[in-house]
Parts: structure tokens; sequence; C-alpha cells
């Protein structure tokens, strides 16, 4: 066989190749049969959070839909370890019994506290995605630890390495619990409590385990704040946050307060490190303010839908869906406050 002849033989066998390979990447994709587990990147086969309707098997066209959430965050239910911890702090070890669909473990016996602990926990979940706008994943499965007396939770919380002093609550979300002094004699605070520190536990559910703490702590006390005895009421002006607005309003006029860039950039061992912080009230009032204003209400529930989907709560993807700069927020934030009176 002569070169030339061989030579043309390579040259058709290489245009063979590149015309399969063409054919082949233009082939349409068959698509996923209903049900079918697609995994690309921590994406899952399930209907996103916050788009409404959802795909029922027996009526589907034979499409999956595709979102780019990760992949579900379950409540992470208390280890046996430490239930066996918390039986040691309460009185005669602690009853069991559920406040809606969380397991629930205490010494606490008021009737009303009781009762106001199962309703508010039974109707959070609903109130969160009318609220947010977000839906979490799962059922709730973290223990509820109720402390009759302050100086067992206090001596539990010492033993889990938290800061009692001063606190009469703190939530775990990654271990599944949250522990509460119920003092029967402030049942008013007892409800804000427990829906501020339960909402740490749907947070995880919803948005993820890693939020910033002004955003954490913000949204926490966006329900827990509504919270009475009886339900969580709607959200509205100030009602529940006179006190953080009359104490944030009073460092605005002293200089005191940081700007909210500082505030939303914020690690968490810088969050409400200084020894006169406004942080706790800041993030409380900034939430507030977002959910709450009619141009930016829409884009920050959107913001939330994003960290849904798994994004990162970043000040710039903040920045991109509400369209303002921390500096205008800072200002827009300060003007509202000044609007409402709390006299």
């Amino acid at each position: 066989m002569t070169r030339p002849l061989v030579r043309l033989l390579l040259v058709l066998l290489l245009l063979a190749a590149l015309l399969w390979v063409w054919a082949a990447r233009s082939r349409p994709e068959k698509p996923s049969e209903p049900g079918e587990a697609t995994h690309q990147d921590g994406a899952s086969n399930s209907v996103s959070r916050h788009q409404s309707g959802t795909i029922d098997p027996e009526t589907s066209t034979g499409f999956t839909v595709v979102s780019s959430r990760p992949e579900p965050r379950p409540g992470v239910p208390a280890s046996a370890e430490l239930l066996e911890e918390a039986h040691a702090h309460l009185d005669g070890g602690g009853r069991e019994g559920t406040c809606g669909a969380y397991p629930r473990l205490g010494d606490a016996t008021d009737p009303l506290l009781l009762e106001s602990c199962d309703h508010l926990a039974a109707e959070l979940d609903d109130t969160y995605v009318e609220r947010l706008g977000v839906t979490p994943l799962g059922e709730p499965v973290e223990t509820i630890l109720l402390f009759a007396e302050r100086v067992d939770y206090e001596s539990f919380a010492r033993q889990q390495g938290m800061n009692a002093s001063g606190y009469a609550a703190h939530s775990s979300p990654s271990r599944g619990y949250t522990a509460i002094w119920a003092d029967p004699t402030r049942p008013e605070d007892f409800a804000k409590t427990l829906v501020h520190e339960l909402t740490h536990l749907v947070n995880r559910r919803t948005l993820g385990g890693n939020l910033p703490r002004w955003l954490s702590e913000g949204l926490a006390d966006a329900l827990g704040d509504t919270a009475t005895p009886e339900a969580i009421q709607p959200l509205g002006g100030l009602v529940g946050a006179e006190g953080q607005a009359k104490r944030l309003r009073l460092g605005y006029e002293t200089g005191a307060v940081g700007s909210v860039e500082r505030l939303v950039s914020a690690r968490p061992e810088e969050f409400d490190s200084a020894p006169n912080s406004y942080d706790y009230e800041q993030s409380t009032l900034l939430v507030r303010y977002l959910l709450l204003d009619p141009e930016l209400g829409p884009r920050f529930r959107t913001f939330l839908a994003e960290l849904a989907d798994g994004a990162a709560a970043t000040p710039e993807l903040l920045e991109k869906h509400l369209g303002v700069k921390a500096a205008e927020l800072d200002r827009r934030l300060q003007n509202w406050l000044g609007f409402y009176s709390t006299e």
C-alpha cells in the first residue's frame, strides 16, 4: 500500500471519528423518569421549596424538576447521651411529652406553659413559611428541654459548654435540642423565648446550619418577638420589639452603633463581641424592616429563597437581591426607626 493511500485512509478515519462525536453530542437527552434521582454538585430531584406545587408520580409528565437545592437538612434528634445528661439535671429525671411534633423532656409542670408550648410549636412551621416565604424540610425531631428551676437550667447549660450567666435559654440545632428555663410567673417571656429558640432549629431545616449571626438572630426575633402565650401574632411595625428599638435609637443618637455594612460582614466571633454591643438590636430591627418594607420585602424573601437553594449568605448576595448598597440601607433603617414611635 502506497504512502499517499495510507494518508488518505487515516484522514478518512479521523473525519469519521469527528462525525461520530458530533452526532453523539447533538443527540437529545432522554428526560428523567419521575422519582429518578439526579445528583450533581449536591442537587436533588425535588422541586424547589419556595416553588408552588409538587410533582405527583401518578400524574407526572415524565420530566423530573431539578433544583439547585442541596440535599435536605432534616432535623437532628438529640442523642441518648445528651438526654441522659438532661435527665440528671431535672427533678425526678423529668417527664416526657410533646410540644407539637417536638419531643419534650422536662420537670416543668405548669399546665398553661405546657399548653402554650404545645400550640406554639405546632404552628411555627406554617407561620415561618407565611412570614419568610421559604419552607422547612422534613419534620421536627429535636427535643425541647424545659427546666422548672433556673439553677438546674444553668448547670445543664454549663455542662454543655454554654455561657449560662444572664441567659434563660439556648439552642443547638446540630445536636438536636433547645433548653429553656420555663418560669411560670413570666408566660409572655416564655412564649417569646420558646419561639425564638425553636426558630433557630427551623432555620437549619430551611436555610442550612451556617447562617451569619445577624441573619440567624434577626429571623429568630422576627418570629419570637411576635409570640404570645396564645399564638404567634402578625408582624407589624415595632410591636414586640419596642425595647430593642428604643435602645438602638439611643445608640444611633450617641454614635455607638456600627454600620449595617459591618454588621452583615461580621464573622461569628466578631458578632456581639464589644462590651456595649448593639448587634442583637440592630439585627432584630434590620430583618424586621426588610420583611415589612413594601419594596425590599419581596426582594429579601427572594434572597432567603436562594439561601434555601444552597447559596451562601454573603453581603454581596444580599446587596444583589436588595438592589441597595449597605450605606443606603443604613440610612433607610434609621429613617424607619425614627418614623415609628415607641412611646
